[in-house]
């Protein structure tokens, strides 16, 4: 495998709408289809009642509705999925212990941090602690000096000023912590609820993206209604002032297989071994189906700024749709009917692939015809809430952007003396 990472963003149990049970399995099925790893924040990984749920059968805490494959620990033992873990943890018993001792919500029980731990053997991503904690500071401070989170409905400039010296005051930042002192804050009456609860949900965006920022890694986010009210930037490629990456490329539609197993409904009913067909094994028993190599390298050029062939794209995305839909339907865990079936493949008949090039905004997409199959941007070059604008008339369901954000030095200066433009 090229190794090519994603951090799962939504994975989050601090989000304010967080992913459940089949969204939640068809939202990393999804993913897996098109990286060779999926990294989730070790925090996320312990204490996320939704995804231990899809890892361990025997969660305590009812959260899956009724025929809900529990199968993930498979994309554990094949490495498609991997906790990242903070360099002073020695493993993730040891992150369940602080957090048991601090008296962190949903933290699990050791059997579960002891069976995903065997899972994962030695394999390991880790994070430093102290960059995270710069990055989420400097991102608070950034969030409570915009302009986008005070005014008519928001936070008043009193308070947000009010919060602003308060956060600039601490040299490091943890989430809990932050909480608690809002929480008093609210108790003292200087916080209405309603305060409280738009500032919990500027700093749950602030700490949901702190870790895949220092790692340097492929995050995502929603497309169109992004449930996350932090701003955020994607940087793609290493050229200054590169406006486009397709010349004379325009949105266009082509002829190709159905994208029916990239609906939310299908995606939450394939079995996870399934992915061994297409992703290849770890014991290389079974090896990735070549047009997979072929459609992560194109989208992976794409997202480093590199040029690619459209034609050449779009021949061997094609295929890998056939192949991958023949793999996953017959390993579907309920069978749907087969006039079902026949009525999906006619309705996506087609797929729009558009390369959107301006003056801001590359985009690559494969936006399947029909409303209830997910549509997809794999990849964008600058320009993030103009694109949402642009595609915002398409026919999406659950439109998900996928690119590099790599730490701007301006992450990690002091910013105690002054407040920060943001970015």
């Amino acid at each position: 495998m090229n190794n090519i990472k994603l951090f799962l963003t939504e994975v989050d149990q601090h989000h304010p709408r967080p992913l459940i049970n089949r969204r939640l399995r068809a939202y990393i099925i999804l993913h897996a289809l098109f990286f060779d790893r999926l990294l989730v924040g070790d925090s996320q990984f312990n204490n996320n009642v939704n995804l231990r749920s899809l890892i361990w059968d025997k969660e305590p805490f009812p959260s899956t509705t009724a025929g809900t494959l529990k199968d993930f620990s498979f994309l554990l033992k094949e490495g498609y999925l991997l906790p990242t873990i903070r360099q002073d943890y020695s493993s993730l018993e040891s992150l369940r212990q602080e957090h048991e001792n601090r008296k962190i919500d949903n933290v699990p029980p050791k059997e579960f941090v002891e069976l995903a731990e065997q899972y994962i053997g030695n394999e390991r991503e880790s994070y430093d602690g102290e960059t995270v904690s710069a990055v989420f500071r400097k991102r608070c401070l950034i969030a409570f000096s915009s302009p986008d989170n005070y005014g008519k409905g928001k936070l008043s400039k009193d308070k947000q000023n009010y919060i602003y010296d308060y956060l600039a005051g601490q040299d490091h930042l943890l989430y809990k912590s932050l909480r608690e002192w809002a929480e008093k804050e609210m108790k003292a009456s200087r916080f209405t609820n309603r305060d409280y609860r738009l500032f919990d949900r500027i700093v749950a965006g602030a700490y949901r993206h702190n870790v895949p920022l220092a790692l340097d890694v492929n995050i995502d986010m929603p497309l169109l209604e992004s449930r996350d009210p932090f701003p955020i930037t994607f940087n793609f490629g290493d050229k200054e002032g590169q406006s486009s990456i397709f010349v004379n490329k325009h949105s266009g539609e082509w002829d190709l297989p159905p994208a029916l197993h990239l609906s939310s409904s299908f995606l939450s009913m394939i079995p996870a071994e399934s992915l061994i067909y297409i992703k290849g094994s770890k014991n290389k028993n079974i090896t990735p189906l070549p047009s997979y190599k072929k459609v992560i390298g194109y989208l992976e050029n794409f997202r480093s700024g590199k040029s690619i062939s459209t034609d050449s794209l779009l021949d061997d995305f094609s295929y890998f749709l056939k192949e991958t839909e023949v793999i996953v339907t017959e390993h579907l865990g309920r069978k749907p009917k087969i006039s079902y079936l026949e009525r999906k493949r006619k309705a996506t008949s087609k797929a729009k692939i558009d390369l959107v090039v301006d003056g801001t905004v590359s985009a690559i997409g494969f936006i399947p015809v029909v409303g209830n199959i997910v549509g997809i941007i794999y990849a964008a070059y600058g320009g993030l809430q103009k694109m949402r604008n642009a595609m915002r008339q398409e026919d999406f369901i659950d439109g998900v952007i996928n690119g590099k954000s790599s730490i701007a030095e301006s992450l990690l200066l002091d910013t105690s003396k002054g407040k920060s433009n943001g970015s």
